[in-house]
Order: structure tokens, then sequence, then C-alpha cells
């Protein structure tokens, strides 16, 4: 048996191993961690902003809050059109997978999406997880991956209602 000084240290260290498990965590996972989500991209005066064809373009926002910049990297599309979907700054960057897209802190940076049209009868609701992997760009290692659940049809309903949105403002001003 011990005396009561070896169990205090062995007391001390638990519980400062167990402070350094959870700052770790804390730091890895949550700190600073940047966020996303879909966003249609309409200017002022209903001007779209991105390719002039398509009245607004769907994006994905993503938002730096750290102090840091971060680089987004491989960006995956799983689902019913994993493979048919992409945002319009990858189209070619197979080439350099490693390349890491920058967004300065406290900055936001919108990426178009795009995809290929829906087959015939296909359904519009099937989920789609969007995993964007990314890491402050000083760090060696990637953090945990942001993760965005969300189907054609919820972006198609998105799109229309923020071009309703901007015609009925539009029409009051």
């Amino acid at each position: 048996m011990d005396s009561a000084l070896v169990e205090s240290i062995k007391l001390v260290g638990g519980i400062a191993g167990l402070a350094t498990a959870g700052f770790t965590i804390w730091d890895r996972t949550f700190r600073a961690r940047p966020w996303m989500e879909p966003h249609i991209a309409i200017g002022q005066n209903a001007r779209p902003v991105g390719v002039p064809m398509i009245d607004a373009p769907i994006c994905l926002r993503i938002h730096n809050p750290g102090s840091r910049t971060i680089g987004i990297g491989a960006v995956q599309f799983r689902g019913s059109r994993g493979g048919r979907m992409a945002l319009s700054d990858d189209v070619g960057r197979d080439v350099h997978p490693r390349r890491l897209l920058p967004i300065a802190a406290g900055e936001t940076r919108l990426f178009e999406l795009i995809w290929t049209d829906p087959e015939h009868g296909e359904d519009l609701e099937r989920p789609i997880w969007i995993t964007v992997s990314w890491r402050p760009l000083t760090a060696l290692l990637p953090r945990p991956p942001l993760r965005l659940r969300t189907s054609i049809g919820a972006l198609t309903r998105l799109q229309e209602a923020e071009i309703d949105r901007n015609k009925r403002a539009q029409g009051r001003g």
C-alpha cells in the first residue's frame, strides 16, 4: 500500500492528465472551428453573383471565425449524387489534390456548387452528405471535417425561396 503522499501525486497526475486530454480535444475539435451552410448568391439589385446564366447560384458558405488563416482541403459528396457534384473551385483540382483553398481569419468564402441534371425519376430528397476537410495553414494535421446533410430538393427549394423573396423585395422598392 502506497503512502498518502504517493496517492496524492497519483490523484493530481490523473487530474492533470484528464485536463490535458480535455484541452487537446477542445482545441482540435471546437476552438476556432469554421462553419458552413448552403447559401444563394444573389447580389444587390437582383443581379446574380457568379455564372451569368444562373439566376441565383447555390453555394457553400464557409466562415472562418478564428484568428488564423485556414485552408479548405478535399471536399467529398456522398449520397445519390456522389461523383456528380463538385465545387466550381474544385474543377481540375485533382491535378493538385493537396492544394488548400485559403480563407483568412474572420472571413467568409463562397464556393459554388455544380452538379449534373437529375435523371428522370431520381429521388431529389435523397440525402447528400458534404464533407469538407480543413486545417489552419500553420498546422500539420487536419482537424475533424465539417459535415453538412442536404439534398438536391432542399437546395432547389432554398434557391427558389431566395429568388421569390428577392423579387418581392424589388417590387416594394
